[in-house]
C-alpha cells in the first residue's frame, strides 16, 4: 500500500489458493493478484503469483473512503472472468459492482438497505454444521462418523449420467417402474417427473372405449392406436358406461358400481360437500356447443369452448397456479384461438351428445372427437391452422367413449376392507377372488420363468459393444464394475479405437490444441484445455506416452488424459517430463506406487516417485554389462521416449553417422540406461524421418524415410518383446512405399527435430506430418501407393506440434496427498 485508502483485500482463490485485490487510490486502478498453484499451507516457499486481471476503467470510483471509514475494505470475489464488489459510496450508501473484460458491466444500489455505512463481507454458503461446545462434543463426533461413512459409502457408488438413466428406464415396462422408484432417491426423482413419463415409450394420450374393447392412443412421433388389454377384472363382468380421468387414474362406471383403475368441480373432502369455486370466463348458448375443463401444466386449469354455430373454439387457461383453498386470485386469459373454415363441430348430434377430449402441447392443441357417422378422429391445432387430422380406423365400433390420460406410476388404492351386501354382489366377489387367486398364481410362475430367463439370456456382444460405444467417456470406467463381461469388453483395444469419440492425432498450436479422427472420415476438433494449470500457459510440447499425454510446460508438467479428462500437475521448474515408466501390469485403479517419472534437462536427470512425492537426482550412467558398450557414450537421437510394459525406451546412437542406431531402455528398479537391442537402420541425412512407435501392444515398429530418394520403410519385432532382455529381438521389414513426388517428412531448419507421428491400421500407414509451408497434412498408404491425403484446414497456424495418441481407459496416477484433478 502506498496510500492510507489504498484498497487490499485477501480472499481464498478456487478453494486451495489465494487472491489479493489491490486498487491504487490516485489512479484507481484494480489489479487482482493470485497462486498460480495450490497453496501448501504448511510451506510458502514455492509460492508464485501471477497477475490475474487488470482493470484501468474512467470513472470507476474508489473503493476505500475517507476517514473515519477508510478501514472498511471491499469484499470481492471472482466469478470465472468477472470481478464482483460490495462497497460504499461517499455518502455510505452500499453498491454492488460487476466488473469484466476491463469495463463496468453493471453497478446496483442496494437501495433495500436502509442505513448508512453497513458492514460487509462475502459469504459462500456451506453445509457444514456449527460447531459444539465440549459437553455435545461426544454426540457430535458420533454424528461425524455416521455422516463420513455414509459419504464414503456414497463416494464408491458408481453413478450413471442422468441421460443414460432415463433413456434405459424409458425403456423398462410399465409394471416394472413402480418397483423401481424404491431403488434410490435419485431413481425416485426421476420416475416421479412428468417429463419422463411423458417420454416413455409406452406412454399415451387419450384412451377410446367401444362396447368390446379399449384403445389407447398415442401422439408423438406419430399418431399410433393400440390395444389396452382389460387387465382390470372387474371388467370381465360388467359393462362399462363410462371412462372418466381424475388425475393419475381412470375411474370406470359400471351399471354395480365403479373400479378405480391405473391402465399403465372441487370437491372439500373435510365438509363432504360441493362448493362454488369460482365463475368461467364463458358458458354454452347451445346444446352442441363445447365446454371442457382440463388441467394445465400440472398446478392451472384450462378450458375448452367450441360455438356449435360459428365452429370458433377458444382455449382460457388461468394466469397463475390455483390455490384450490381459495379462488379470489384466479384469473382467466385467452390462450389459443381459432377460426377454422369447414372445421367439423366437436359435438356433432343431440342424441350423441359427448364433450371432446384435449390436452395442451407446448403451442399445439390436441383434440380427439367423433364425427356425425360416430367415427374417431385425432386433431392437431397450432398457429389458428388445422396441422394434421388423422381417422383411427382400428377403432371398429361407432361412437367411443373417449377421454385424455397422462400415464402415471401412482398406485391404485385400496380398501381396507370390501362389504358385500346383495346376493349378486356375493356371487360377484366370489368370482372375483378366484380369478385374483388364478392371477396370482399366474404371476408367481411368471416371476419365476423371467428370472430364469434373465440369468440365461444376455444381449450378443455385438449389440452390447455397439451400445456401450455411444456412452459418455467418464461413465466408462465406472462401468468396469458392472461386471466381468463388460469389463473385457472395456480393456479390449479394438472397442477402444471404435467408440464414437474415439481419436488417433492430436495437435498442438500457439493458441489451442485438436483432435483428430480418421475413420470413416478424416475429422478435426478443437480438443478442450480442461487442465488445471494450463488456463494461464499453453505447453510448450506434447508428447504421448502409453496412455497418458505429456503437457510440458514453463515450471513443470501435466500428465493428462484427454479422454477422461483427468490430469495430475507436477512442480519443476528448469526441467521437462521425458517419460512415465511403472512396475506391473494392472493399471486399472490409480495405484500411485506403480508409477516413476524421468526429467531431465541439459546437465541432468531426476526421478519423480508418485507415491511418496520424492525425487532423486540421477547421472544416468549406463548398466551395460558389456565392458564395450559401457566404455561407449550413448546420445538420445529425439526426447521423445516409448513406453512399453512399463519400460521406457529412445531411439539412441553413439555416433550420428553409424549406419545402425540403437535401442536403449531405462531400467525401473535399478533405476540405470541400458543398451536394449540395435536397429535396422539409422540416419544417413539430418533431414531423414526416424521414429519409434508401439505395434500390436507387445511389439515395436520403426519408421524411416531417406531424405534423398524420399522412400519409406517400416520395420517392425517379429516377436513379443521381452522388456527384461533384448537379445532374441529380430526386425523384419512390414512395408515398403517408393512413391513418386511424395513429400519429404521432416522439414528444413529450424523445424528439423519435429518428426512425422504415425501408427500402424492393418495394413495401411497413416502419417501426419507438416509440409514447407508449416501445414498439417493426414497422408493414408497401403498397397505401395498413396491412397489419400488430407489438408487439416481447420488447424490455423503454422507449424503445430504432433503426436499419436491412442485413448484409454487408464486412470491418471497423482501422488498420495493430492486430490484427483477433473473438470
Amino acid at each position: 500500500m502506498s496510500h492510507p485508502r489504498d484498497a487490499f483485500v485477501l480472499r481464498v482463490f478456487k478453494g486451495d489458493r489465494f487472491s489479493v485485490l489491490k486498487q491504487c487510490h490516485v489512479t484507481k486502478k484494480i489489479e487482482i493478484w493470485v497462486t498460480k498453484n495450490k497453496v501448501n499451507v504448511e510451506d510458502g516457499n514455492d509460492v508464485v503469483w501471477m497477475n490475474f486481471m487488470i482493470l484501468l476503467i474512467p470513472n470507476i470510483p474508489r473503493l476505500v473512503q475517507a476517514e473515519p471509514y477508510y478501514y472498511r475494505q471491499p469484499s470481492y470475489f471472482i466469478d470465472d472472468k468477472r470481478l464482483v464488489v460490495c462497497s460504499c459510496d461517499e455518502n455510505g450508501q452500499a453498491w454492488i459492482y460487476v466488473l469484466g473484460e476491463n469495463k463496468l458491466i453493471s453497478k446496483v444500489q442496494l437501495d433495500s438497505v436502509v442505513g448508512f455505512w453497513p458492514s460487509h463481507c462475502t459469504y459462500f454458503p456451506s453445509l457444514v454444521p456449527v460447531p459444539r461446545d465440549q459437553k455435545d462434543e461426544a454426540e457430535l463426533q458420533t454424528m461425524d462418523s455416521t455422516k463420513t461413512k455414509q459419504k464414503k459409502k456414497k463416494a464408491h457408488e458408481e453413478q450413471l449420467p442422468w441421460e443414460l438413466i432415463e433413456e434405459i428406464l424409458s425403456r423398462v415396462p410399465l409394471k416394472s417402474l413402480v418397483r423401481l422408484s424404491v431403488v434410490c432417491k435419485r431413481w425416485n426423482v426421476i420416475l416421479d417427473d412428468k417429463r419422463f413419463i411423458n417420454n416413455h415409450k409406452e406412454t399415451f394420450r387419450f384412451i377410446l372405449k367401444t362396447k368390446t374393447k379399449i384403445y389407447s392412443v398415442s401422439i408423438d412421433p406419430k399418431i399410433v392406436v393400440r390395444e389396452l388389454p382389460w387387465d382390470t377384472l372387474a371388467l370381465e363382468y360388467q359393462k362399462t358406461t363410462k371412462l372418466v380421468d381424475c388425475d393419475e387414474f381412470l375411474i370406470c362406471n359400471m351399471d354395480q358400481g365403479a373400479v378405480v383403475w391405473n391402465p399403465l368441480s372441487n370437491f372439500n373432502f373435510s365438509k363432504d360437500r360441493f362448493s362454488r369455486f369460482c365463475d368461467l370466463p364463458c358458458g354454452m348458448s347451445h346444446l352442441r356447443d363445447a365446454l371442457v375443463l382440463r388441467i394445465f401444466k400440472g398446478d392451472r386449469f384450462s378450458l375448452l369452448k367450441q360455438c356449435n354455430v360459428t365452429k370458433k373454439t377458444e382455449i382460457w387457461v388461468t394466469k397463475n397456479k390455483v390455490n384450490v383453498e381459495d379462488s379470489r386470485d384466479v384469473v382467466w386469459v385467452n390462450f389459443i384461438r381459432l377460426s377454422i373454415p369447414s372445421f367439423p363441430s366437436l359435438v356433432p348430434t343431440n342424441l350423441y351428445s359427448q364433450q371432446p377430449s384435449y390436452f395442451i402441447d407446448d403451442k399445439r392443441l390436441v383434440v380427439c372427437s367423433c364425427d356425425e357417422t360416430g367415427q374417431a378422429w385425432i386433431y392437431v391445432f397450432g398457429e389458428n391452422r388445422l396441422i394434421n387430422k388423422v381417422r383411427i380406423d382400428s377403432v371398429v365400433g361407432p361412437w367411443p367413449l373417449h377421454c385424455t390420460y397422462f400415464p402415471s406410476l401412482v398406485p391404485v388404492p385400496r380398501d381396507a376392507k370390501i362389504r358385500w351386501t346383495s346376493a349378486s354382489e356375493r356371487k360377484y366377489n366370489s368370482e372375483w377372488s378366484r380369478a385374483c387367486n388364478r392371477e396370482v398364481r399366474m404371476d408367481l410362475t411368471k416371476t419365476k420363468q423371467k428370472k430364469k430367463a434373465a440369468h440365461e439370456e444376455q444381449l450378443p456382444w455385438e449389440l452390447l459393444e455397439e451400445i456401450l460405444s455411444r456412452v459418455p467417456l467418464k461413465s466408462l470406467v465406472r462401468l468396469r464394475v458392472v461386471c466381468k463381461r463388460w469389463n473385457v469388453i472395456l480393456d479390449d483395444k479394438r472397442f477402444i479405437n471404435n467408440h464414437k469419440e474415439t481419436f488417433r492425432f492430436i495437435l498442438k498450436t500457439k493458441s489451442k490444441i485438436y483432435s483428430v479422427s480418421i475413420d470413416p472420415k478424416i475429422v478435426v476438433r478443437e480438443l478442450p484445455c480442461d487442465i488445471p494449470d494450463l488456463e494461464c500457459q499453453i505447453p510448450t510440447t506434447l508428447v504421448d506416452c502409453d496412455e497418458f499425454l505429456i503437457c510440458n510446460m514453463d515450471d513443470g508438467a501435466a500428465v493428462w488424459n484427454p479422454w477422461l479428462k483427468q490430469s495430475t500437475w507436477i512442480r519443476q521448474p528448469r526441467f521437462s517430463l521425458e517419460g512415465i515408466c511403472y512396475n506391473g501390469s494392472n493399471r486399472t485403479s490409480d495405484q500411485v506406487s506403480l508409477y516413476k517419472t524421468i526429467w531431465a534437462n541439459c546437465t541432468e536427470w531426476r526421478i519423480h516417485d508418485f507415491a511418496f512425492g520424492t525425487w532423486k537426482r540421477s547421472n544416468f550412467n549406463s548398466g551395460d554389462s558389456n565392458q564395450r558398450e559401457k566404455g561407449r557414450r550413448k546420445n538420445l537421437h529425439s526426447d521423445m521416449s516409448v513406453s512399453l510394459n512399463g519400460s521406457l525406451f529412445w531411439i539412441a546412437y553413439v555416433d550420428e553417422t553409424d549406419p545402425l542406431y540403437l535401442l536403449g531402455r531405462f531400467n525401473f528398479s535399478k533405476e540405470r540406461f541400458y543398451t536394449f537391442c540395435y536397429l535396422r537402420c539409422g540416419m544417413s541425412h539430418s533431414r531423414d524421418a526416424l521414429v519409434l512407435r508401439v505395434f500390436k501392444g507387445d511389439r515395436f515398429s520403426v519408421l524411416k524415410q531417406c531424405y534423398v530418394t524420399k522412400k519409406v520403410e517400416i520395420w517392425v519385432t517379429k516377436n513379443k518383446v521381452n522388456v527384461e532382455d533384448g537379445s532374441d529381438v529380430v526386425w523384419v521389414s512390414f512395408m515398403t512405399f517408393s512413391i513418386p513426388h511424395f513429400p519429404s517428412l521432416v522439414q528444413a531448419e529450424p523445424y528439423s527435430d519435429q518428426q512425422p507421428s504415425y501408427y500402424i491400421d492393418d495394413k495401411r500407414l497413416v502419417m501426419c506430418s507438416c509440409d514447407e509451408n508449416g501445414q498439417a497434412w493426414i497422408y493414408v498408404l497401403g498397397e505401395n501407393k498413396l491412397i489419400s491425403k488430407v489438408h487439416l484446414d481447420s488447424v490455423v497456424d503454422p507449424w503445430p506440434s504432433h503426436c499419436t495418441y491412442f485413448p484409454s481407459l487408464v486412470p491418471v496416477p497423482r501422488e498420495k496427498d493430492e486430490a484427483e484433478l477433473q473438470v
